[in-house]
C-alpha cells in the first residue's frame, strides 16, 4: 500500500506542501522516470468547475530534480509525465478546464545523485463570477443577466450605482429592442452600450475564450469590409471574439453537412473598420484550410465571414476553435519568484517561452549595457528587445528571413491596387529586384502555380522604377511597369530593412 496525502485539505490548511524525498520508500515509477528513489503520492479532487488547474514544483523550494506524473487512478496510466533537469529541477502541469473527478499526483525522485526538498504548489483557477452559474451578489440575477456583469470574464457581479445602459429599461438606441437579452447589441446586462461593437453595419455575433460554433443568419448584398487577399464583394457576418488569454485561433465556415464552404475569411484587431488592422486573410478558394491566427493577445478581435452577394440557401455554421497559448512567460504570474513577471523576466525570450527560469548569464536585453550603441539599454527601453530574455538588441524580423532579406508579407497570387500602399499598410516596403533575386537564391519558391509575376522596386526592366517581373517557375521575364496593377496572377512581397 502507498500512503496518499489529501492535497485539497493540505492546501486549504497550509497553502503549499513542503517536504523532502530523502528517505522515502520507492513504490512507483512512470513512463518518464521515477525509479531513482522514493515518492510522495497526493490525491486531489476536482469538485467544481475550474478554468485551469496547475500543479507546480518549479519554484525555489525545489532544490533537486523531481519526476512528476499525474493519473486518474493510483496505479493507472500516466495522463502527464515530466522530469526536471539539474538546472531547473521542478516541473509544472496545467490542466485546462479539468473534468470533475479524482486525480493522483506523484512527486518522485529524479536522480539518485541529488535527492532533496521540494515544494508543491497548487493553483486552482475558478471561472470568473460572471460565468460560474452562481448568484454571487444575491440579487436574483445570474452571470450575464446580472447588471454587474459586462461580459463573461468579469470577476464580480457587484452592481454599479447606476443601472448600465443594457439594464436601464430604456431603448437607448431606438431600434425597438430594450436591454439584455432582448437587444442583441447588449452583450450582457452590465454592457455599457446598445450600439454594435463594430461600426461597419454588418450583422454581429459574439464568442469568448471558450470559442465554439454558432449559426450565421443568411445575409446577402454588398459587403462592408475589404480583405487584403481577394476582393470582398459579398455581405459578411462579423464575429466579435473576446480573448482573456493569449491564444491561437482557427476559424472555419461549414454547411449543414459539416463540409467547409467557399467563404472568404479575414480578421482584424483594434478598430474593426480599418483595413490596416487586418491580422489574417484566407481566400474563398482555400475553403479546405481554416484561417489560422497565431498568438493573438488578450482583447477583442473581429472575425469576418463573407457569405456572398446572394444569400446561402441554408444557414451556415461558423466554427471558432480557441487554443490557449498561456505559458509561464505570458500568464501575468511571477513563476520563478524573482520579482519579475513575463516579458520583464530574464528567463523569457518571448511570450510563448515555457519557463521563467533565469539563465546562468544575463541575456543581452537584461545585462545593463547598450549593446547595439543606439542610446537605449535593455528591455523595455530598447524597442529592439522583445523581452528581457532576448539574446540581442538588433532589429527583429517580424516575418521570415531569406538570406539577409526580411519578408513580412506575401499577397495572394492575384492582388490589385498599389503595391506601395499594400506594403505601407503593413509597416513595410515593396521588395527591390535585387532583394527578390536574393530571396529566390535563398530557396524561396512560389506557393502555387498561380503566382506569375512579382512587383519589385528598383526594377532594371523599368529603368530603375517600380514594375513587375516574372517569377522563376513561370518565367523570369519582364512583364510591365508601374505601381498600380489590376491584372490577375500579379503578387506583392513586402519587406522590412
Amino acid at each position: 500500500d502507498v500512503a496518499v496525502v489529501d492535497l485539497n485539505a493540505w492546501v486549504a490548511a497550509n497553502g503549499a506542501f513542503e517536504d523532502t524525498l530523502e528517505g522515502r520508500m520507492d513504490h512507483l515509477s512512470a513512463v518518464c522516470g521515477g525509479g531513482a528513489g522514493g515518492e510522495f503520492v497526493f490525491r486531489y479532487v476536482v469538485d467544481r468547475a475550474l478554468d485551469r488547474l496547475t500543479f507546480s514544483t518549479r519554484n525555489p523550494g525545489t532544490v533537486a530534480p523531481v519526476v512528476m506524473y499525474l493519473r486518474d487512478t493510483c496505479l493507472g496510466p500516466d495522463l502527464q509525465c515530466d522530469r526536471g533537469p539539474a538546472e531547473d529541477p521542478g516541473v509544472a502541469f496545467t490542466l485546462e478546464r479539468p473534468a470533475p473527478g479524482t486525480y493522483y499526483l506523484v512527486v518522485d525522485t529524479g536522480s539518485r545523485m541529488a535527492v532533496g526538498p521540494f515544494r508543491l504548489e497548487v493553483d486552482a483557477v475558478a471561472p470568473p463570477a460572471c460565468r460560474d452559474g452562481l448568484d454571487n451578489d444575491g440579487d436574483g440575477a445570474l452571470d450575464l443577466a446580472d447588471p454587474g456583469c459586462e461580459g463573461t470574464e468579469d470577476a464580480d457581479e457587484a452592481d454599479p450605482a447606476e443601472p448600465p445602459v443594457c439594464a436601464n429599461g430604456l431603448d437607448d438606441d431606438a431600434d425597438g429592442l430594450t436591454d439584455y437579452p432582448a437587444d442583441p447589441d447588449c452583450a450582457a446586462a452590465g454592457y455599457g452600450e446598445e450600439q454594435p461593437p463594430c461600426g461597419l453595419g454588418s450583422p454581429i455575433a459574439r464568442l469568448g475564450q471558450q470559442g465554439g460554433e454558432l449559426q450565421l443568419a443568411p445575409v446577402q448584398g454588398g459587403g462592408f469590409a475589404q480583405p487584403s487577399c481577394e476582393p470582398g464583394l459579398g455581405a459578411e457576418t462579423v464575429i466579435v471574439l473576446t480573448l482573456t488569454e493569449p491564444s491561437d485561433v482557427s476559424f472555419q465556415v461549414l454547411d449543414q453537412a459539416g463540409t467547409p464552404v467557399a467563404a472568404g475569411l479575414h480578421a482584424r484587431g483594434g478598430d474593426c473598420v480599418l483595413a490596416a488592422n487586418e491580422v489574417g486573410c484566407r481566400r474563398a478558394a482555400q475553403s479546405a484550410t481554416p484561417l489560422e491566427l497565431v498568438e493573438l493577445d488578450r482583447g477583442t478581435w473581429f472575425l469576418f465571414a463573407e457569405q456572398g452577394v446572394v444569400a446561402p440557401a441554408q444557414p451556415l455554421t461558423a466554427r471558432v476553435v480557441v487554443t490557449s497559448a498561456v505559458t509561464e512567460c505570458n500568464d501575468q504570474v511571477d513563476n520563478d519568484g524573482d520579482g519579475r513577471v513575463d516579458l520583464a523576466d530574464p528567463g523569457c525570450e518571448r511570450g510563448r517561452d515555457g519557463s521563467e527560469a533565469d539563465p546562468a548569464e544575463p541575456p543581452v536585453c537584461a545585462n545593463g549595457l547598450d549593446d547595439d550603441g543606439d542610446g537605449l539599454t535593455d528591455y523595455p527601453d530598447d524597442p529592439d528587445c522583445d523581452a528581457a530574455g532576448d539574446p540581442d538588441e538588433d532589429v527583429d524580423c517580424q516575418g521570415d528571413f531569406f538570406g539577409d532579406v526580411c519578408v513580412v508579407w506575401l499577397s495572394d497570387a492575384c492582388v490589385g491596387g498599389s503595391a506601395t500602399q499594400l506594403c505601407a499598410d503593413r509597416g513595410a516596403e515593396v521588395i527591390t529586384e535585387a532583394e527578390f533575386r536574393a530571396v529566390i537564391a535563398a530557396g524561396w519558391m512560389r506557393p502555387d502555380a498561380n503566382y506569375h509575376t512579382m512587383t519589385v522596386a528598383q526594377y532594371s526592366g523599368c529603368a530603375g522604377d517600380i514594375g513587375n517581373m516574372g517569377i522563376p517557375g513561370w518565367g523570369d521575364r519582364h512583364w510591365n511597369c508601374g505601381d498600380v496593377q489590376d491584372y490577375c496572377n500579379r503578387s506583392v512581397m513586402c519587406v522590412t530593412r
